[in-house]
């Protein structure tokens, strides 16, 4: 009967040593990748969305009545001075007409076609509105207290969806009164000489514009670096002595990817990628890069 009694108690004395162990082995130090907090001057960016239009049109009419016999352009078409837009013939029983050339008298981009083949027209009728192209505008609205930053003279970076940008002009023009339907102010810049990679402004179409308004001094770190802790706040973890530190910080302004704020000193070395699994004074193990 001792005997058997002091086998379960060895098995069970092992058994426990060996869960011990296995505990112990699952322990492992987080990896994480740094970053080093530098001082930067940013700019203060206010953006707007609008469309690039011509800077002025014109009307093309034909000098004479008649029927539109042929159409030779449609609408986005580049076209030039004395261009032959259309053909409009005179029908008058016993008499015979050469067909009559309605010609552009600028050169530009056609932006409406107003008639159709077989129509009967008079000199009043309108036929096309041609843009020109020599100067764009691109034309926006600004919202809420963001009106009261923008002025006239401020660069204004304009690009497309691919964040490419396609022209850094000046504003030269600022709506005095608020539109009553939008409740924005209206802001204008001129393109002019358009450059091949200005290829890309097209008549109407939506682009976005970055208004630089200021500058700011402080510190940029990545969006993944901050964490927030219920218990002390929004902050980043310091490295120290291989340990993270939480530190607390304040967000002054934000990007997509970066965060400008204070609270942090240049050259502190934080956790950039793994931030969000740590806890204050944890040990870490830090991947060199």
């Amino acid at each position: 009967m001792k005997i058997m009694l002091i086998i379960p108690v060895i098995l069970l004395t092992f058994f426990i040593g060996c869960k011990g162990k296995e505990t112990k082995a699952i322990e492992t130090i987080p990896n994480v990748k740094s970053i080093v907090v530098k001082d930067t001057t940013i700019p203060v960016v206010v953006d707007v969305v609008g469309k690039i239009i011509p800077k002025s049109s014109v009307t093309v009419f034909s000098q004479i009545p008649g029927k539109v016999e042929k159409i030779f352009v449609q609408e986005g078409d580049t076209v030039y001075i004395n261009q032959t837009l259309a053909n409009v013939i005179q029908e008058i029983p016993g008499s015979e007409y050469k067909p009559y050339s309605v010609k552009s008298p600028i050169k530009g981009i056609v932006l409406k076609s107003m008639v159709d083949v077989g129509r009967t027209i008079n000199p009043q009728t309108p036929l096309f509105e041609i843009g020109d192209v020599g100067c764009l505008n691109f034309k926006g609205q600004v919202f809420g207290e963001e009106r009261f930053v923008v002025k006239v003279g401020q660069r204004i970076a304009i690009t497309n969806d691919q964040k490419d940008t396609l022209a850094v002009v000046k504003i030269n023009f600022i709506s005095p009164q608020v539109d009553p339907v939008t409740g924005g102010v209206t802001v204008e810049t001129q393109v002019c000489r358009l450059s091949p990679k200005n290829a890309h402004l097209i008549i109407n179409q939506t682009m976005n514009g970055h208004i630089i308004v200021s500058t700011r001094q402080g510190k940029i770190i990545p969006r993944k670096s901050v964490v927030n802790l219920s218990d002390k706040g929004t902050g980043v973890f310091k490295i120290e002595n291989d340990k993270a530190v939480f530190v607390p910080i304040q967000i002054i302004s934000r990007s997509e990817e970066y965060f400008l704020v204070s609270g942090l000193n240049e050259n502190d070395l934080i956790v950039r990628d793994g931030a969000e699994k740590l806890n204050d004074g944890q040990q870490i193990r830090l991947i060199k890069e």
